[in-house]
């Protein structure tokens, strides 16, 4: 019997990998345009035609607050899987619980022994010391 069992589910995750691994994952395009560009799922999920960037998230309990063009919206859901579905855009994780489009940034402060984060919105988000080496790497003060 624990074969067996081990064998119902070993099977099915065995062959999605392969599955996977034969044929990768490709860019939802079926609601593009010809000429137009792909749009992150995230924005998808959010469904509005005038949210068309993401400027950073925040995590809140178990809400990611997404900072667009449109205003803020906010989704249920794990912060690690919003940032997966931002597809291509580029952009730096800067705190536990922010992540950051780089063409959102403005500038790097220090200010003492913290760093911030100054966005074109207006907005100041702190960067954590776990992530502030990649961060000043990316963003010059």
């Amino acid at each position: 019997p624990i074969l067996m069992a081990a064998g119902v589910f070993a099977v099915p995750v065995v062959f999605r990998a392969t599955v996977n691994l034969i044929f990768p994952a490709q860019a939802d395009t079926s609601d593009a345009r010809p000429g137009e560009a792909i749009r992150p799922k995230l924005l998808r999920r959010i469904g509005e035609e005038d949210v068309t960037e993401v400027t950073y998230l925040s995590m809140r309990d178990h809400y990611v607050d997404v900072f667009t063009n449109a205003g803020k919206r906010s989704l249920l859901m794990r912060f690690s899987d919003a940032i997966d579905e931002l597809d291509e855009v580029a952009g730096l994780r800067v705190h536990r619980s922010h992540w950051v489009a780089i063409d959102a940034v403005e500038r790097l402060e220090r200010d003492g022994g913290r760093t911030y984060l100054h966005l074109r919105c207006g907005h100041k988000l702190p960067v954590s010391r776990a992530y502030r080496d990649v961060v000043e790497q990316a963003v010059p003060a």
